[in-house]
């Protein structure tokens, strides 16, 4: 059942990344400058030229540089591929990415 929980919410937050980069994109007709876990969340929410709130999340799941976490606990890795396309990893519930 956690695994279940942790995969539902693994989902919805790569669907919910994935909808605010492409609100930011509307909105500075560009993708975020940076696809660094920490700079990217940032930018995201309210680090970026208009200080708009593209997405947020609890503080309990950002790490202490500001690194969003996966459900495992560890960071996520993004790419950013124009023109649309956040790449989001996972290293998964063994901790390792492939």
């Amino acid at each position: 059942v956690q695994r279940q929980r942790q995969i539902g919410l693994l989902r919805s937050e790569i669907n919910n990344l994935r909808i605010a980069v492409m609100q930011y994109q509307r909105e500075y007709q560009r993708l975020p400058p940076s696809a660094d876990n920490a700079r990217l969340i940032a930018e995201l929410t309210r680090d970026n030229p208009r200080k708009l709130a593209f997405i947020s999340f609890e503080a309990k799941r950002l790490n202490a540089a500001g690194a969003l976490l996966d459900p495992w606990g560890q960071p996520y890795r993004f790419a950013l591929h124009a023109p649309d396309i956040l790449a989001t990893h996972s290293a998964g519930p063994d901790g390792v990415f492939e």
